[in-house]
């Protein structure tokens, strides 16, 4: 069920994510989801309506940190990063197996999102 594209073609784009993610990445392994994320997700529990089918938009999703947890609580996801490595390790993570999760290796710039 988990689907990848690279959107990114041109080598040069690559250039405008010259930080050291692979470093970030091992900085904050396994860190929890980010509060923001966790007090969205009671809100919208609170609504009652977990019977919707939910999809989230993950911009700079990273390695799934936020993602994983809107998996588990059964959202559909659509991750999005610039960091190709990023999304390597955001599809090597157990917990997305079998999970409704589409991601893209992506500028903000030109994505296209789904209506």
């Amino acid at each position: 069920m988990v689907k990848s594209t690279n959107e990114q073609t041109d080598s040069t784009d690559s250039k405008v994510f010259d930080r050291d993610w692979v470093a970030y990445y091992n900085a904050v392994e396994g860190r929890p989801p980010r509060d923001t994320l966790l007090a969205a997700l009671e809100r919208f529990e609170a609504e009652g309506s977990e019977a919707i089918s939910r999809l989230a938009v993950d911009l700079g999703c990273g390695d799934g940190r936020d993602t994983v947890e809107l998996l588990k609580r059964g959202w559909r996801v659509l991750g999005i990063d610039g960091s190709p490595e990023a999304i390597a390790r955001l599809l090597s993570r157990p917990e997305v197996m079998g999970k409704p999760l589409e991601t893209q290796v992506n500028r903000f710039e030109t994505v296209v999102l789904p209506p």
